[in-house]
């Protein structure tokens, strides 16, 4: 989960990523996310685009960083309580990682 410090976010999840090569495996990754929540996405963003951009958590290749919701969301922050919906997300994305489809 993710905090951001702006004054009203609303619920979604985001997947960032590094190279373009590495894009259409981030929107999938990001897509497969969204669905296994039931919320929305401003869609896969570069790591430059994202808060992370000098964090060097993405220095190796292929690298991906998921957030599933942001804490300070009350409506994220109940989604990501229920253990169900954690371990559905987590089986989607494995599933992306393992198929490379959704």
């Amino acid at each position: 989960m993710a905090c951001d410090p702006a004054a009203h976010i609303p619920p979604a999840a985001a997947t960032c990523y590094r190279g373009a090569e590495n894009r259409a495996m981030a929107s999938t990754l990001n897509e497969a996310a969204v669905e296994a929540l039931g919320t929305r996405s401003p869609g896969a963003k570069t790591e430059s685009d994202s808060q992370h951009a000098r964090l060097a958590i993405m220095a190796f290749q292929p690298c991906f960083l998921i957030e599933l919701g942001f804490i300070d969301h009350d409506g994220d922050r109940a989604k990501l309580r229920d253990a169900d919906l954690r371990r559905r997300a987590c089986e989607a994305i494995a599933k992306v990682l393992l198929t490379g489809t959704a």
